[in-house]
């Protein structure tokens, strides 16, 4: 009967971690994780918890490591926010609408890759501003 009962917890603790939730789910997820480690400035879990490989690889390809990446691109933001719009989500690939601000700069509408891989979906870019047009076929 105990096998039973931690048989039972387990499998409602990985439904709880977003076991069976949509693509779409894990993509805003992901996106709201993005934001809270930035405003955190928890560098690290960006690096290594939300950013593709691919991405991560680039960078140090340039020559800067993550973490300092992360700390030139986001040192001074202070209080940003994201709100999440359109999710479009095509095999291992996925887009999302964002409308982000922060404290003292302008907002921005912008698109998210993602791209899923092995360790679930992971940011493939970190924001692709949107022209006119396009934030109108949205």
């Amino acid at each position: 009967m105990r096998v039973a009962a931690g048989i039972i917890l387990v499998s409602c603790a990985g439904v709880l971690a977003g076991c069976g939730t949509s693509n779409a789910d894990q993509v805003k997820a992901k996106v709201d994780q993005f934001v809270t480690a930035a405003a955190s400035r928890k560098y690290a879990t960006i690096c290594q918890q939300v950013l593709a490989p691919s991405l991560v690889a680039r960078l140090e390809e340039a020559g800067v490591t993550c973490p300092q990446a992360m700390e030139i691109a986001f040192g001074n933001v202070q209080d940003p926010t994201i709100s999440i719009g359109k999710v479009t989500v095509s095999g291992n690939r996925a887009s999302v609408l964002t409308l982000s601000a922060a404290k003292n700069q302008d907002a921005s509408l912008e698109a998210i890759d993602l791209l899923k891989t092995s360790k679930g979906w992971r940011l493939a870019s970190l924001a692709s501003p949107l022209t006119t047009s396009e934030a109108k076929h949205s």
